[in-house]
Order: structure tokens, then sequence, then C-alpha cells
């Protein structure tokens, strides 16, 4: 197979359901797919990567976008911090932020691990692992003598792993029906807390439990690529 002249950029399965892409103007997204393509992909003396010196002229050429709509769409990207400008003599440089996130297939081999159905996989695989025996002393059963889900499938899908103690004692205590709606809506939970391998905004599993957040609405993550 020939190869392509002039490399690649790569996008995310999810810049679909992003904001520029599904809700803004599609010239918005033209100019921003242009700018992603057209900043440097690596250093060299002039421009670091994710740099570039493009001017309104080059956007306007190349997307057939008007003055305003390039000056609407460039300040909406400066504003949500997908973009940044320098002002050089030779013009301002545009810089795409997170660039080296999203232009690195490590950052997807990672993040896939997130998707709903990994998850939902994950929730089967740890259900299985859990050997069935009634006398398991961290198994209880509720008054139909319906076996409750092992606190290990909760432990290892939430991922943060603080107050083991007092979060095991907790589940356990807890309703079967209670444990099967955080099982159930414990994915889109995890999804939307995880950014780049990390989940700062995701509760203590203490609070979590002690607070009944599973009934809480999940807020849906913002998709910026």
């Amino acid at each position: 197979m020939a190869k392509i002249d002039g490399g690649c950029t790569l996008w995310a399965r999810q810049t679909i359901d992003s904001e520029i892409f599904y809700y803004k103007p599609d010239k918005w997204f033209k100019i921003w797919f242009y700018l992603v393509s057209k900043v440097n992909h690596k250093d060299n003396r002039l421009f670091k990567r994710g740099e570039g010196l493009v001017t309104y002229e080059d956007i306007a050429y190349k997307t057939k976008a008007t003055k305003t709509q390039i000056e609407k769409c460039l300040k909406w990207l400066r504003r949500e911090g997908m973009l940044d400008e320098r002002r050089t003599t030779r013009g301002n440089i545009k810089i795409v932020s997170k660039y080296d996130t999203f232009q690195d297939m490590k950052t997807y081999q990672k993040n896939g691990e997130t998707n709903d159905k990994t998850i939902e996989r994950r929730i089967e695989d740890e259900q299985k692992a859990v050997p069935i025996n009634k006398n398991d002393k961290n198994v209880k059963n509720d008054k139909n003598n319906i076996k409750k889900i092992d606190f290990s499938i909760f432990w290892n899908l939430y991922d943060k792993k603080t107050d083991k103690v007092w979060c095991e004692n907790k589940w356990n205590s807890l309703k079967l029906s209670e444990q099967q709606e955080i099982t159930r809506t414990l994915p889109s939970y995890v999804k939307s807390t995880f950014t780049n391998g990390k989940f700062p905004s995701r509760k203590n599993p203490k609070t979590y439990l002690n607070n009944k957040c599973w009934e809480d609405e999940v807020e849906e993550k913002k998709i910026i690529w």
C-alpha cells in the first residue's frame, strides 16, 4: 500500500459527540479541523509541537469561512480552553491546547478502558470471579435468601481505594436493590469522572456510599475533541 505524504492527525471517536461538532455551526468544526491539522506535529526552530503561524487569510482560503465566522469560532475556542495565541512580530501564533495528549495513541489506548461496554464487561468478570460460598462471612443474604453482590465488584470498579473497611461494612449493610442500582449506574459515574488516566473529581467511596450518590444525576462529561 502506498504511503500518504504529510502525516496524519488523530481524532477521538467521541469527537462526534463534542459541542463543536454537534451543536456549533458546521464551519466552526471545519476551522477547528484545519487548525489542528495545520500546526506543527513536532518541534522545530520556529514553533513547538502544537503551534503554528496561521493567519485569518489562511483559514478563510482553506475553509471558505467568512471573517465573522472565523472571529466567532476562534473566540469560542479560546474561551473553551481549546486554543491559545501568542503575539509575535510575524503575527499571532495559534497554539492548540492539549495537542500532545490528543495526538498520542497512548492516550486512546489508556482512555479506552472507560467506555461503557468495557466497564460492563469488568462487572461481569468481577461477578464471575467471586466464588459461590454461602458460608463466606463477607456475603450476607436478604430476607428472601438471595445472595447480595460481593463488595469486591464495587471496590474494583470504583477504583478510588480509600477507607476500605468502612466501605465494605457499609456495602454489606445495603439492600440488594441498592447494590444492584449502584452497579447499574456506576459505569456512567466512573466514565464521567475519568480524564486522561486520572479521576480528580471522583468522590471518595465513603462519601459516595454514605450520601447515596448513586441517586444523583450523572453530569455528562464535556468532550472537547
